[in-house]
């Protein structure tokens, strides 16, 4: 079991594994799943033989190893990032650029709710919902092909490109998902 103050422990990782990872995956497909792991102390090592029963086979990576094998840490956080602070920018200057009499508008709708729940949009402060909202948009920039190009990057694919099958709708499904979670997130803040 991991230390305390860890993010993760055994029974976080175990939970995690099979209510959240393993029922998303099979609704995308039923075949046999490979999870490449870190080797963080949460990790469950004796995850790597319960999981069988689900279809899943663990591979962790050699110690010290993360920042050049794992696809996030090779591309796709910088990516993610990249579009978030994208998306930032955007939002900055849309509000310098309104008209006096629009920012004034604004001031005023932001004056009539609740105390934390003017954002951006209202010339104050980015919020919760601003980055979730920022993150929905800069996640939606981070194309398939930026996924593909990550893990070329690790070393980690297979010979053939054309082993590897990109699924859009399977991405567009969790984009929608992402999205509702955003709505319903913004519902319980009004």
């Amino acid at each position: 079991m991991a230390q305390a103050s860890a993010w993760c422990d055994a029974n976080v990782f175990k939970t995690w594994l099979i209510e959240v990872f393993i029922p998303q995956v099979r609704k995308i497909t039923s075949k046999p799943i490979l999870l490449i792991m870190d080797n963080c102390g949460g990790h469950d090592p004796l995850a790597l033989d319960w999981t069988k029963q689900y279809g899943v086979r663990i591979e962790t990576l050699p110690p010290n190893t993360t920042s050049k094998l794992q696809p996030l840490d090779a591309g796709l956080i910088a990516q993610f990032k990249f579009y978030y602070r994208r998306e930032l920018m955007t939002m900055l200057f849309d509000w310098h650029d309104l008209a006096a009499e629009a920012k004034a508008a604004h001031v005023l709708q932001a004056a009539a709710l609740l105390p934390g729940m003017a954002g951006m949009f209202f010339g104050r402060e980015a919020h919760l919902l601003d980055a979730a909202t920022m993150s929905k948009t800069a996640w939606d920039n981070v194309t398939p092909t930026h996924v593909v190009r990550a893990w070329a990057k690790t070393g980690l694919l297979p010979d053939k490109m054309s082993d590897i099958v990109v699924d859009n709708r399977s991405l567009r499904s969790a984009a929608i998902e992402i999205d509702t979670g955003i709505r319903r997130m913004a519902r319980r803040l009004q």
